[in-house]
């Protein structure tokens, strides 16, 4: 991807964009001072364009990359957080929710 090929106002505003994937709060980051459904339609409308949703796409496969990151990954450890038995981390004792010692816990 030829980053240069972007104008920098464009370029700015992905770098705003890969901070929390909100394109109108990008769009107005990135020094466009404009109403809310302005910042939001010309987000959507940058957003579109090819050569924006390659640098968006690459900086994100990138960061995933660093972070070692894989949808696979992410689905398992949602799994176990969701099949987890909540007995092995608290318990109820006489009516009151006890914590157990994060030293007496597995990484399950």
């Amino acid at each position: 991807m030829k980053e240069e090929r972007i104008c920098p106002s464009h370029r700015r505003f992905v770098y705003e964009y890969l901070k929390d994937l909100n394109g109108s709060a990008a769009w107005i980051r990135s020094g466009h001072d404009v109403p809310e459904s302005t910042a939001r339609n010309n987000a959507a409308r940058v957003l579109a364009k090819a050569n924006i949703k390659a640098l968006v796409r690459q900086h994100l496969e990138d960061r995933a990359a660093v972070a070692d990151l894989t949808v696979d990954k992410i689905l398992r450890e949602y799994m176990r957080l969701g099949l987890s038995d909540l007995t092995n981390v608290a318990q109820w004792v006489d009516g009151e929710l006890v914590v157990k010692n994060s030293d007496d816990l597995t990484p399950d």
